[in-house]
């Protein structure tokens, strides 16, 4: 029996590191993408505006059918 509880403490050790490591991951990977990019609304005015679901999302104003949009222009930045 005291197997079994030090397997289960063992597990529940690696469950909670398991988050950190992809939060580490989702870190690095955003860095990469604002270092190297431009982000930017395309042109011609576009309103986003935020619609509550279950969490926060952005919608265009007008478009609500078309379902969930946050439309971008991605350039690479300029060196």
């Amino acid at each position: 029996m005291r197997e079994l509880e030090f397997a289960c403490d063992n597990f529940y050790l690696v469950s909670d590191v398991l988050p950190f490591n992809s939060l580490l991951q989702m870190h690095a990977f955003l860095i990469e993408l604002v270092e190297n990019f431009v982000f930017t609304l395309p042109p011609g005015g576009i309103d986003i505006q935020r619609v509550p679901a279950l969490l926060m999302v952005p919608m265009v104003r007008g478009k609500m059918h078309e379902g969930t949009q946050m439309p971008l222009c991605v350039s690479l930045v300029d060196e």
